[in-house]
């Protein structure tokens, strides 16, 4: 969709998702030969919030919101839209000589939070009182703001300082002003982003010193510095606490964005050649891993190709997947001159790095917007869908591009009557490699093995590492198997697993249970060969049932009683079976169900009744003695003797 702010040429910077579902753009708005910070809030149909501001627009000025416009054609600085609690933080530098950055808390429907700092802003400055430019914020578990920004030492000289603001906007006197120095050159906060534990990332851009034959003051290279929560520098992470990127840019909008194992994306513009920006640009993302070695194979193929562009921003997905987004350059033939214009793109980039092929075409996507384009940045909503917010041109405009990429369908997780644990996060698209039991689902007297596409156990299975391909929202379902029991004859002994798929089914009378509660319950071996013959009598014992309640046999295709009795008074029912004579032969199912519908089955072969020569039986007799421990399982004895 497409966006315009004011009266005016419009630059996407941010896009903000809030809960409800609706979402914050910003950036600027060129009026009257000035730039403005300009922002609209946007329900979740796309529509234009008009309460929000004036008339849906909120344009920043000196008098109401603290910032005053740039003059036209002046180098834009950066802009940052944060959540925070119930209002938002809106981020900018002054276009004044000292660029000091300002911070604004806006409420929801634009208004300026006056409670906030002082009247609602606040300036971030070193511990000389000199003010930050260029400051990058983030906040934190407890909305306390984290600021990073540049503090001028000298003409040549400037250190990267890290500071903390209470959630009202005042100074966090208990955390210590951190001091990130570059001895001697240029160094600007280029962005501050907070993990899940609080740790905390800062990406700075040191010059490049001449690097290629160029001005040092024009290229820059990304340094990624990682803080614990109390901002003390954690050496572990890289060399003494950082890892620098090696390569040169003139973009320095490059950003970072941190995974829930504290895994840092960067995405930037790198030189075709090392160090030349002559040869070129290409986009790029790289991967540093928990103690910040740079992983080579995240964007390989990118960086390895002839496209051009650039890469603005990085977020990850909920399943490890990147998605990087800017601009690539593309040739337009106009009346037979060639003309290179940018087109906003979207790439993703697999958990091994390599592009994902479900995305686009080959891991790229072109954003549908004519003309000249690019990408801003990206964000993840609440519900797992990725939004792309980015300049689009039109004829004579220049607006606000904003896409919604749907992650595709979702996996969901179901503990199936666990008491314990959380099941794994819903997991969106079309392709999953599925988790064990990752969130230590636990079921009292049951142990865990694996998932099932039905709640009762009847659809297809899963274990740890297998992959499932979904089109349509899935949800499978834990399943749970009781302990072995252990059962001894005369002659051998075995061990036999009884799982119980779901929570019992639940019959109010002994009526004939149907085939699909039949097919529901957890399968056992209730006798010890699978094959019986039409007219065969057996005689079965299984407990695990409630004391002195009715049980019957069922046999099916067609469910038919073949036996019922009552159990004792440890929940052992001991049943005479008779199958009928008249039973098809085939493939049936054999089930042992009380009056509660908890209950176990075994799937049979009956063959054709067989009478043998001699008049003899046709089988030993065989009597299996059962170990009964809690639901202790199965006593059975078998014989040949056809049913009258």
């Amino acid at each position: 969709m497409i966006v315009n702010v004011g009266v005016g040429q419009n630059a996407a910077r941010q896009i903000l998702p809030l809960n409800d579902g609706s979402n914050i753009v910003g950036g600027w708005l060129a009026q009257n030969e000035q730039l403005y910070i300009a922002l609209a809030r946007i329900h979740v149909d796309g529509s234009l919030d008009s309460t929000f501001g004036d008339n849906g627009n909120v344009i920043f000025n000196s008098a109401t919101y603290g910032v005053a416009p740039y003059p036209y054609l002046n180098t834009i600085e950066d802009l940052r839209l944060i959540n925070h609690g119930d209002g938002f933080l809106v981020a900018a530098s002054q276009p004044t000589p000292t660029g000091e950055h300002i911070i604004t808390r806006l409420h929801h429907d634009g208004t300026v939070d006056t409670s906030f700092g002082s009247n609602g802003h606040i300036t971030a400055t070193d511990n000389s009182g000199n003010p930050l430019t260029r400051a990058q914020i983030d906040t934190d578990s407890d909305q306390r703001i984290v600021v990073a920004g540049s503090s001028t030492q000298s003409a040549t000289a400037e250190e990267i300082v890290v500071q903390r603001f209470s959630p009202d906007g005042q100074l966090d006197t208990s955390f210590a002003t951190r001091t990130l120095s570059n001895t001697g050159s240029r160094a600007w906060a280029v962005d501050v982003e907070l993990g899940k534990t609080g740790n905390m990332f800062v990406l700075s851009a040191a010059d490049c010193e001449g690097a290629g034959g160029y001005d040092g003051a024009a290229f820059w290279r990304p340094k990624v510095t990682k803080l614990d929560s109390g901002g003390a520098t954690d050496t572990s992470f890289g060399s003494s606490g950082s890892t620098e990127i090696d390569f040169c840019t003139s973009n320095i909008s490059t950003k970072i964005a941190i995974s829930d194992a504290d895994e840092v994306a960067v995405a930037s513009s790198e030189p075709v050649l090392p160090d030349d920006w002559g040869s070129g640009v290409r986009p790029a993302v790289r991967r540093l891993s928990t103690n910040g070695e740079i992983d080579e194979i995240v964007g390989a193929d990118l960086r390895n190709s002839d496209v051009w562009g650039h890469g603005d921003d990085v977020t990850w997905l909920s399943d490890g997947t990147i998605v990087l987004v800017g601009s690539q350059d593309q040739i337009l033939t106009i009346g037979g001159n060639d003309y290179a214009v940018a087109k906003s793109i979207a790439w993703r980039f697999d958990a091994d790095g390599t592009p994902d092929r479900r995305f686009g075409a080959n891991g790229r996507l072109a954003l549908p917007y004519s003309g000249y384009s690019r990408g801003s940045a990206v964000e993840v909503d609440s519900n797992g869908d990725t939004l792309i917010i980015g300049t689009a041109s039109g004829v004579g405009q220049y607006s606000f591009g904003i896409a919604k990429l749907i992650t595709g369908p979702n996996l969901t997780f179901d503990g199936n009557g666990h008491a314990d644990g959380e099941p794994p996060a819903t997991a969106h698209g079309l392709t999953h490699e599925l988790p064990g039991n990752s969130g230590a689902l636990t079921r009292p007297g049951y142990e865990f093995n694996g998932w099932n596409t039905a709640q009762n156990g009847s659809g297809v299975s899963f274990q740890q590492g297998d992959t499932l391909n979904i089109a349509i929202d899935t949800t499978i379902y834990a399943q749970w198997t009781a302990p072995p029991e252990t059962i001894t004859s005369s002659t051998t002994a075995a061990t036999v697993t009884a799982p119980a798929t779901s929570a019992p089914i639940q019959q109010p009378s002994m009526t004939l249970p149907t085939l699909e509660v039949i097919d529901s319950l957890p399968l056992v071996q209730l006798v010890t060969s699978p094959v019986l013959n039409q007219g065969e009598a057996l005689t079965i014992s299984i407990g695990g049932f409630a004391p002195n309640s009715r049980v019957q046999a069922v046999i099916a295709s067609s469910p038919q009683l073949v036996g019922q009795a009552t159990t004792d008074s440890t929940g052992v029912a001991t049943i005479d079976v008779a199958i009928p004579l008249d039973l098809t032969p085939g493939d049936h199912t054999l089930a042992i169900i009380d009056e509660n519908g908890v209950g176990f089955r075994q799937v049979l072969q009956v063959t054709a009744q067989q009478l043998p020569a001699t008049g003899g039986n046709s089988h030993l007799l065989l009597t299996v003695v059962v170990l009964i421990t809690g639901a202790g399982l199965l006593l059975a004895t078998r014989r040949s003797t056809p049913a009258s």
